[in-house]
């Protein structure tokens, strides 16, 4: 049988010891804990501000995106606008140059398809030379292609009898209608009288009306213009016996 005797002191201070120990371990432990949580945290922050960063870029780039979409969907309408104004245009001017080519062949073909009395004769030359003018002039107006993409063509105002002009008009297109036996009647109203315009930007609207006029006429047809004055402005009309164009 072995006794031990054991201090109460040295039993107390030895549990001290372990005590302070243990709660070393648990300020250890606590802090050690505090500091995992602490990362943690700032683990999870970075992340949410990593994906709110990443939406962000996301959602910059999207509107980068519809706005070079919006910017090239622009640039292409732009584009086939021009296009079509381009063709727009070389019609217009093909059907111009084309008029009165149409009124100067027509007469040297009459003129030179055998003896004709003089009124006729002088008639026929007078329509050459007059479409030739206008020839020379809207040759003029390509060459100003600054004017023309503008929409600011020269006009040289002039006060002129509109019946004259209107009936110069028509003798232009007299070889294509007789060939159709087409009857172009003018109908013009003396009050009209004389106007202020430039004639030959005047005789070119009237030219396009009726050229289409007679064009579009069935053979052994009727073309008609008239003019009245309404107040202060003149009135053209050209009506013919085609088919015309549907209300719709």
């Amino acid at each position: 049988v072995v006794a031990v005797s054991l201090d109460r002191d040295e039993v107390l201070t030895d549990w001290q010891h372990q005590a302070q120990a243990s709660a070393a371990l648990l300020v250890a432990l606590g802090v050690l804990v505090s500091g995992m949580l602490f990362i943690l945290s700032r683990q999870i922050d970075a992340k949410a501000a990593a994906e709110q960063a990443l939406a962000e870029s996301r959602d910059s780039e999207a509107t980068r995106l519809q706005a070079m979409n919006t910017r090239l969907s622009a640039a292409l309408d732009a584009e086939q606008q021009a296009n079509r104004l381009k063709d727009e245009f070389l019609m217009t001017i093909s059907h111009e140059l084309r008029t009165p080519l149409t009124a100067i062949y027509g007469w040297a073909r009459i003129l030179a398809s055998g003896p004709s009395d003089e009124r006729r004769r002088q008639i026929g030359l007078e329509t050459i030379e007059r479409n030739a003018r206008a020839q020379m002039t809207l040759i003029n107006d390509l060459l100003d292609v600054a004017s023309i993409v503008r929409g600011k063509l020269r006009l040289e105002l002039r006060t002129i009898e509109l019946a004259t002009l209107l009936d110069e008009t028509i003798e232009t297109l007299r070889p294509a209608a007789d060939a159709k036996a087409i009857v172009v009647a003018p109908a013009h109203d003396p009050a009209v009288g004389m106007i202020i315009a430039d004639p030959d930007r005047l005789q070119q609207i009237v030219w396009n009306l009726l050229s289409n006029a007679v064009k579009f006429t069935p053979a052994s047809g009727r073309v008609t213009m008239s003019t009245r004055r309404l107040g202060d402005d003149i009135e053209i009309v050209v009506a013919d016996t085609g088919a015309g164009i549907a209300p719709e």
